[in-house]
């Protein structure tokens, strides 16, 4: 068994990442094999919309949930926009449904 397989296991299930790179290449395919897992997958990437709809539709398949925005690494202002919405979608939103039973108030 490979060591990247040891350390994807269920252990993973429900945990957020964030992948920078995630449309194409080492980060695609990890970001694919992590969503196999049941991880929620959080990335940003710059101006290939194919390769981020094509991202999309990887882990919608696999059954995982993904919060991608547009923009620029190297610009600070997305990576704070980045980090403080995977923070709202995947860990405070979650945490609000679950205190309300799932119920969604308005």
């Amino acid at each position: 068994m490979m060591i990247l397989e040891k350390i994807m296991n269920d252990y993973w299930n429900g945990k957020v990442v964030i992948i920078t790179g995630a449309t194409h290449g080492i980060g695609l395919r990890l970001a694919e094999r992590l969503s196999k897992k049941g991880v929620k997958i959080s990335t940003i990437y710059r101006n290939n919309d194919d390769r981020a709809n094509n991202l999309k539709k990887i882990i919608d398949n696999n059954g995982s949930e993904l919060y991608i925005i547009k923009g620029d690494i190297i610009d600070k202002n997305n990576i704070k926009t980045l980090i403080e919405g995977t923070i709202f979608i995947f860990l405070l939103w979650y945490s609000i449904l679950r205190k309300n039973q799932h119920k969604i108030i308005c």
